[in-house]
């Protein structure tokens, strides 16, 4: 089974790939990052891992991310706009066969629909709205999926955005 990871070189996407390489899975292990940068440093982290550039705003590297795989882990960065990234993850995902199971995180209050945030809230490019807005996608296409809610702002975001 091939695995694949977006982000694996931020917070949640590093953990995940942690998860399967703990699990004995790390020679099943696709790591995406979308920075040419960050190629070498997820090679030494993951040695046994296939770590490839691709971007959910780029279709073509997708097709390329999603070959031969089975499951999928997808986190998508804050200011992204997520819509965009969901509907390009459905149809690479579409262009597998099998299709393969995405496991879409997300951080959104339990039970909250987009017409509960503020109009100002809604516009933002982060949190619970870019979740409220990209999941309906991803349910609506069919794509076998599940999402991992975890609805709460990470305080390790800090060392990264505030503190030297």
């Amino acid at each position: 089974m091939t695995i694949l990871i977006f982000g694996a070189s931020g917070q949640v996407g590093d953990a995940a790939a942690a998860s399967v390489v703990m699990a004995g899975q790390a020679g099943s292990l696709r790591l995406i990052t979308h920075r040419a940068d960050g190629v070498d440093d997820l090679r030494t982290l993951y040695p046994g891992a296939e770590v490839v550039v691709a971007d959910y705003l780029d279709p073509e590297t997708l097709r390329s991310a999603f070959a031969g795989i089975d499951r999928m882990m997808m986190n998508v960065p804050d200011f992204m706009p997520e819509p965009d990234a969901t509907r390009n993850v459905v149809t690479a995902a579409l262009a597998c066969d099998p299709v393969p199971f995405v496991l879409r995180f997300g951080a959104y209050p339990p039970g909250k629909v987009l017409d509960d945030l503020t109009p100002a809230t809604r516009e933002l490019g982060v949190g619970a709205a870019k979740h409220l807005k990209s999941i309906p996608v991803l349910k609506a296409s069919g794509v076998p999926h599940a999402v991992l809610n975890a609805p709460a702002w990470f305080m390790s975001n800090l060392t990264w955005m505030a503190a030297q």
